[in-house]
């Protein structure tokens, strides 16, 4: 095998506590689910329930398969690891290709980003300026370094607990039963079209864990309670909007999460107005910090192609690409794009990385071997 690893500089690696590589791990796999929220509501198939379950099957496979592969060959960048494992041009356009899906995930999630705040907070600011704004505050983080991402998602993680107590509660008052009866009785036909957006819902994790949560020691581990976190939290959200505004209703909102908010009234107080301003804010931070955290992996993808350290250049190209595409860019090519790099990264790297380092061994240990040798001898 061709050892000539993708020359880069090494990537420094800014120690991140337990909750705050968590908080990022939430708010990366997170983002899916908002995502996905729109997806289901464009689709009237009911097999979303058991297509999560699998998906949150898979994502944690594939999680473990990615720390053990880090762990294996002993690398700490994704860079090295795939210049280890493949040769040179190989690794350099699988780096290419990781970074353009990572910019297209980070427009779509502007896409988001701008229909709801267009709609629900400032409809009359032009697109542009929503999207602008966000990637100028998404870039500042960027510059403040991986720890200050971190701590944003952190903060904003503690933020989200009152909002998310509410929620539950008022979906455990509210929720109907009936309905609920539905989701439990899918067709085998239904599952397979919810395969993908379930898998959006966790297609953030391949971001903290090739980028990010490798190669420090327990704090990995927090990456895949984060991908099952996130499942528990998804499926009550989506049963509780299922059991508040029927699955109908779902299926015609394109945010069904703040519909539902709008819908809250525990113990005769009103929180209509006040509840779902909160959560669409703590909406918008969030996917603030979903688009730093994306371009900021790519932005380490692409500069690793090219060989240099040149992330400082290449995130600010990287931000207005990801604002052009999400204005001008058409929707249904800019979902194919992503979900083609879902599938090829998710279902296709992935594994290849873990299967070719079961065979791969370190080379620290071949070095120290031939010195054991060369002094016997």
């Amino acid at each position: 095998m061709d050892k000539k690893a993708v020359k880069t500089k090494k990537h420094p690696q800014e120690g991140l506590s337990v909750p705050q590589l968590f908080a990022l791990g939430i708010f990366s796999v997170g983002g899916g689910l908002l995502l996905w929220a729109g997806r289901v509501g464009s689709k009237p198939d009911t097999g979303w329930l058991p297509a999560l379950a699998i998906a949150a099957v898979a994502a944690a496979l594939l999680t473990a398969a990615v720390v053990y592969s880090f762990r294996r060959t002993g690398c700490r960048a994704v860079s090295e690891l795939l210049g280890e494992l493949f040769t040179s041009v190989p690794a350099r356009c699988i780096l290419l290709l990781l970074g353009i899906f990572l910019t297209a995930r980070a427009a779509q999630t502007l896409s988001l980003y701008t229909g709801m705040t267009g709609r629900f907070l400032l409809p009359k600011t032009p697109s542009l300026v929503l999207a602008a704004a966000a990637v100028v505050t998404a870039l500042v983080l960027m510059y403040d370094g991986l720890r200050s991402m971190a701590r944003t998602a952190e903060l904003l993680m503690l933020m989200s607990i009152i909002p998310a107590a509410v929620m539950l509660t008022a979906f455990l008052v509210r929720i109907d039963t009936a309905e609920l009866l539905v989701l439990a009785q899918p067709r085998m036909g239904d599952i397979a079209p919810q395969l993908t957006p379930a898998l959006y819902t966790f297609a953030g994790v391949e971001c903290v864990i090739f980028f990010v949560g490798h190669g420090r020691g327990k704090g990995s581990r927090t990456v895949p309670l984060a991908v099952g976190a996130s499942a528990i939290v998804s499926a009550v959200l989506f049963v509780g909007a299922v059991g508040i505004l029927t699955l109908g209703g779902v299926q015609s909102s394109d945010y069904p999460f703040i519909e539902t908010a709008r819908m809250i009234n525990i113990g005769g107080v009103n929180l209509t107005e006040r509840f779902d301003i909160l959560l669409i804010l703590l909406r918008v931070l969030f996917i603030i910090v979903q688009t730093a955290v994306l371009l900021y992996c790519a932005s380490i993808s692409i500069s690793s192609f090219f060989g240099r350290e040149i992330r400082r250049r290449t995130a600010p190209v990287l931000c207005a690409v990801a604002v052009v595409a999400s204005l001008l860019m058409d929707k249904a090519l800019l979902d194919r794009i992503c979900t083609v790099g879902l599938y090829g990264t998710l279902l296709g790297l992935i594994p290849a990385v873990f299967v070719l380092s079961l065979f791969h061994k370190k080379q620290k240990n071949g070095n120290e071997k031939s010195k054991k040798g060369r002094g016997a001898g």
